[in-house]
């Protein structure tokens, strides 16, 4: 559960703020409300992955917190005399999306699952 609701929130939260064209997207359902998904494979494979590795550390109190950055890259010029421009280029963080989680009470329920047996949890 806790993998579909992050997926779903990073595409969301992707299409809601036109980080890509709309045409990346497709409307779909979730829990009865229209949601978005990215259609390129590729990307659609890095989010799936990016949550495939933080669900289980959330759910086991690892971690407490996934952040969601959304970057721009500034390319700079360096000027050096006697040799030519050498490009570089450096990240700046338009937004920033802060998902916040009890690791207490997720570790209790992750120690509760295990105790009765329940490790049908899969992470999508």
């Amino acid at each position: 559960v806790l993998s579909e609701f992050l997926g779903v929130a990073v595409h969301e939260l992707l299409y809601l703020r036109n980080i890509y064209p709309v045409e990346t997207f497709s409307a779909c359902l979730y829990l009865g409300m229209q949601v978005h998904a990215v259609q390129h494979t590729e990307l659609s494979s890095y989010i799936a992955e990016f949550i495939h590795v933080a669900a289980p550390s959330l759910c086991s109190g690892l971690a407490d917190a996934l952040c969601l950055l959304i970057v721009e890259e500034q390319q700079l010029k360096d000027h050096q005399e006697g040799q030519s421009n050498i490009n570089t280029s450096e990240e700046r963080v338009l937004e920033r999306y802060i998902f916040e989680f009890d690791s207490a009470l997720a570790a209790s329920f992750h120690n509760e699952c295990r105790k009765s047996g329940s490790n049908n949890t899969i992470f999508i």
